[in-house]
């Protein structure tokens, strides 16, 4: 891992070498600026006693030349930016390496109230497995990411190709990082999102017969016209009225060129970095089948399409929309040509024909989006392994497995395996000793490996079942609701779904804490009875250790597991190594003595 942290560093430093370069070019523009307006002024001093035929030629010379600097600044700007987030990539891994997730988006828009499972288990949040996976760059990435962590996958086929596609992205790291510069290069965000979805159902204004007769017939006039004016067929006066026909109609529809050109202006600029990502798709050799079905949604060369030059297309039609912010070339492009009109209406064809595929696109670049970051996820943990899938109808089987957000110089790793239906695992410690942590590495894994991920362990086999756990149980001043209460309704919620026929693995912690003990003892029984008979299985984390005589009675369902500590020199050690048996060692009374409560 910590060569990882030096390749990541050294790349990082390179890269602030490289923009500090292209900073400095910077100012080379401002010059170029300030040397083209002053030389266009001189040239219009020069020519002014010549004719106004030269000072306008000196005009359009200097805004040519001015274009001309502007579009190379543009391109180096763009490179800086690129630049810039890509060294923002690399400093992310360097974050995720060191277990920093300060600043980093918790994913708390992903959270559902009385889920499964995702509170207990840390799925959102900070410090949290959403935080540990996240590279996404593009808003459908990140939003697909959420909705694979809070509905991951059962279906065996899917979950072995989920895992394929990872695999291989893993080897393409540097392809990967590229992509994931383009994504955060196009600030993709969700008020992006909004005003694409807003314009492609924006009625059209410019489908109209008027306008499709109107777009090619006045131009063709007015040409015509100011050709005849040239060759001296025709006066000045017929020209000059059709030219101002055309000016007068594309002002009495600017309002409605200016609202497209909002839409698809500063908010459509994720269009250009999209374009890059999508031919980045469409270029790549993939060999997983899972990948060759999207890059097949970008690229057909059977029939000749691709989505790279269908949105090149668009960003194209954009460009010339843009030429009316000028407005020299605005009065003179909308008086020859119906520019701003010409340009909208082929615009609304294009949404037209494609508005049912944009968002389509854009969620196939999600999906690549999201696949890289578990498989740069992948990358950085080349020890953790991808899970196999059992045959068995109810298996979790793992060797040295560990909790993926615990750092590895603290990381003790256990072996367990449970098989078949109406098992009930009791887990018996002392305060402290691990249970809890364990329930959650249990699992906190078997989420990676249903999305397909690989896993903290050294060897996993898994049954894809459904999780439900019981960690932490609150109350509800707002709902009247006690700690008591709110459990019940929490494990009714397991029973509930248990009698719908669902296939859950359960990881409960403490169960009917709320109550007394003789209560909580009687309840427990009655609960992992409950759970037997409609053939849940789990493990149940208590330190009640009299239910671990419920090994002996159903000794084909339950069986004791335990966090064991020693106190040694008046100190306590722990292991938090799981082993056969209940605890037989308590603690409480113990840290009391050592704090000085009692």
């Amino acid at each position: 891992m910590s060569e990882k942290i030096t390749y990541h560093t050294q790349i990082t430093n390179n890269l602030n070498e490289e923009i500090n370069v292209l900073e400095e070019k910077k100012n080379d523009f401002l010059v170029l600026r300030l040397a083209c307006f002053i030389l266009g002024l001189i040239g219009c001093f020069l020519t002014w006693s010549i004719s106004l035929f030269a000072v306008v030629g000196v005009i359009n010379a200097a805004i040519v030349a001015f274009v001309f600097i502007s579009y190379n600044e543009t391109k180096l700007n763009n490179k800086v930016t690129f630049l810039i987030k890509r060294k923002e990539v690399f400093t992310l891994e360097i974050k995720l390496l060191n277990r920093d997730f300060k600043g980093l988006n918790e994913g708390k828009e992903f959270i559902i109230p009385n889920h499964n499972y995702t509170h207990d288990l840390d799925i959102f949040g900070f410090k949290s497995l959403f935080q540990f996976l996240n590279r996404t760059s593009t808003f459908k990435g990140k939003q697909l990411l959420g909705k694979w962590l809070n509905s991951p996958l059962t279906n065996p086929d899917k979950i072995v190709k989920k895992q394929e596609a990872i695999q291989e992205l893993k080897e393409k790291e540097e392809w990967c990082y590229n992509l994931l510069a383009h994504g955060k290069s196009s600030n993709d965000k969700a008020e992006t999102q909004e005003s694409i979805d807003t314009w492609l159902n924006d009625k059209v204004v410019f489908d109209h017969i008027v306008f499709k007769v109107l777009r090619l017939l006045l131009p063709i006039i007015t040409i015509s016209i100011g050709i005849l004016v040239y060759l001296n067929i025709l006066g000045n006066n017929l020209f000059l009225t059709a030219f101002l026909t055309q000016l007068a109609i594309s002002a009495k529809y600017s309002s409605q060129v200016s609202k497209i050109q909002r839409k698809l202006g500063s908010r459509f600029a994720i269009i250009e970095n999209y374009i890059k990502i999508v031919s980045a798709i469409e270029s790549e050799n993939f060999s997983s089948e899972k990948l060759k079905k999207i890059q097949k949604k970008f690229i057909n060369k059977e029939n000749d399409f691709s989505v790279t030059q269908t949105l090149n297309g668009l960003k194209k039609l954009l460009d010339k929309l843009d030429a009316r912010l000028n407005i020299y070339l605005a009065i003179v492009l909308n008086g020859l040509f119906l520019w701003d009109i010409n340009v909208a209406y082929q615009i609304e064809q294009w949404k037209i024909k494609n508005k049912a595929n944009l968002n389509d696109w854009m969620n196939n670049i999600g999906e690549v989006d999201a696949l890289i970051s578990l498989a740069l996820f992948a990358a950085n943990h080349p020890s953790y392994v991808y899970p196999s899938i059992s045959n068995n109808k109810k298996e979790l089987t793992f060797t040295k497995v560990g909790h993926p957000l615990i750092s590895p110089a603290q990381l003790v790793k256990n072996n367990y395996s449970l098989v078949g239906k109406g098992k009930v695992d009791l887990l018996t410690g002392a305060n402290m000793a691990g249970k809890s942590t364990f329930l959650r590495t249990v699992g906190i894994n078997l989420i990676l490996a249903r999305i397909g991920a690989p896993v903290c362990a050294e060897k996993f086999t898994f049954t894809p079942f459904k999780l439900f756990s019981s960690l932490r149980t609150v109350d509800s001043l707002k709902d009247n609701e006690s700690f008591f209460y709110a459990e019940l309704k929490r494990l009714k919620q397991l029973i509930d779904l248990y009698k719908k026929g669902e296939e859950f693995f359960f990881l409960l912690d403490e169960i009917l804490k709320g109550t007394n003990s003789a209560d909580q003892h009687k309840g427990a029984i009655g609960l992992i009875k409950k759970l037997i008979y409609l053939e849940g299985s789990g493990i149940i984390a208590t330190h009640d250790i009299e239910l671990a005589s419920l090994e002996i009675e159903y000794h084909e369902h339950v069986r004791n597991l335990c966090f064991e500590i020693e106190i040694i020199n008046n100190k306590l050690k722990f292991d938090y190594t799981i082993k056969p048996g209940f605890c037989k060692t308590m603690n409480a009374s113990f840290l009391m003595e050592s704090m000085e409560i009692i």
